[in-house]
């Protein structure tokens, strides 16, 4: 932040070379100068008298500072996605309405806005910023198809091939062998299961550099990574299509 200083204000206006309890806040050169419209702005003009001037009083009155996190909370519960990967979940934004907009609007109403009040729904606003995300797992629907694109082969998906039972790196085409659905296991795991086949893409042996395979039911952890490619959706008859950008190859995916 910026390093701020305060001193007496020194310089005369007219017939004024002192008043009392008066000072500058500057940052070097300039000064924190108020304007009509309320707003503080830098200023090399320090006269006393003069918008540049200031008295420092201790603030016992907290209503304008709890109103305005009542503010900032209200927009959060009304933008926030839970179902959005990284977005605040269901429960946090629970905890965020119930323990921190509701006791802030009590306070305005009861006219309780001392500062331990308003610490008190800071500390409360703090927990809430460090509670979990929803993570890419929880905000995956088994309701959905998904493409399944490579983060660094940018112009290959995943695509069942019902005669050789593979996956086979394609152009993203419209047909039903890019279409997955991602069906979540008790343990946290994932299965992948192709429309077109209706099978599941599995690693058949634990040698390197092994084709994808489809056959039975098998479990997948998914890793989150810092950046997720979103590509574009593709519409079905049956089910919303909503898109991921797997992880780094060679799948974005480990299996178990």
């Amino acid at each position: 932040g910026t390093k701020l200083s305060i001193r007496r204000a020194t310089k005369p206006a007219g017939g004024y070379t002192y008043i009392p309890g008066v000072v500058n806040i500057k940052s070097g050169r300039y000064n924190l100068y108020a304007r009509i419209s309320g707003q503080a702005v830098a200023n090399v003009d320090s006269t006393l008298c003069y918008p540049g001037t200031w008295r420092i009083v201790e603030v016992t009155d907290f209503t304008v500072r709890i109103q305005g996190l009542a503010d900032k909370v209200q927009r959060i519960l009304e933008t926030a996605n839970p179902e959005k990967a990284g977005e605040p979940t269901i429960e946090a934004l629970e905890f965020l309405r119930s323990d921190v907009l509701v006791p802030a609007q009590a306070a305005l109403q009861q006219g309780a806005t001392d500062e331990s009040t308003y610490r008190s729904l800071v500390e409360k606003y703090r927990e809430f910023l460090l509670m979990e995300r929803t993570t890419v797992l929880a905000a995956i629907d088994d309701a959905y198809y998904y493409h399944i694109g490579n983060a660094y082969f940018t112009n290959y998906y995943a695509c069942g091939n019902k005669s050789t039972k593979s996956v086979d790196p394609k152009a993203l085409a419209s047909t039903d062998g890019f279409l997955w659905v991602v069906e979540k296991h008790a343990d946290g795991t994932v299965g992948l299961k192709n429309k077109l086949t209706q099978t599941y893409a599995r690693v058949e042996s634990s040698a390197a550099d092994q084709r994808l395979r489809l056959g039975d039911s098998y479990a997948w952890t998914l890793r989150e990574v810092t950046q997720i490619r979103v590509i574009r959706p593709w519409p079905s008859s049956t089910r919303a299509v909503p898109t991921v950008g797997m992880p780094t190859p060679p799948h974005g995916l480990t299996s178990c």
